[in-house]
């Protein structure tokens, strides 16, 4: 049987970290949580009068965003 590795749930400190993070170098606004998966941490904001998702890879420590 394998066994994988149980992926990194992330602090609320690091969340808070992430949300500056992500405010500063996206250009964004009122960025706030929605939630973790395996893969990824997921915000909300907005740039430019628009709702962007961005999703933090837990796994390379990169930022994707998408917009409506």
């Amino acid at each position: 049987m394998a066994m994988f590795p149980k992926p990194k749930t992330f602090t609320e400190e690091e969340i808070e970290e992430l949300i500056e993070y992500i405010s500063e170098n996206n250009n964004a606004k009122n960025v706030t949580y929605i939630g973790q998966t395996n893969f990824y941490v997921k915000f909300q904001g907005i740039r430019d009068s628009q709702r962007v998702l961005f999703n933090f890879d837990k796994n390379e420590g990169l930022v994707i965003e998408e917009t409506e």
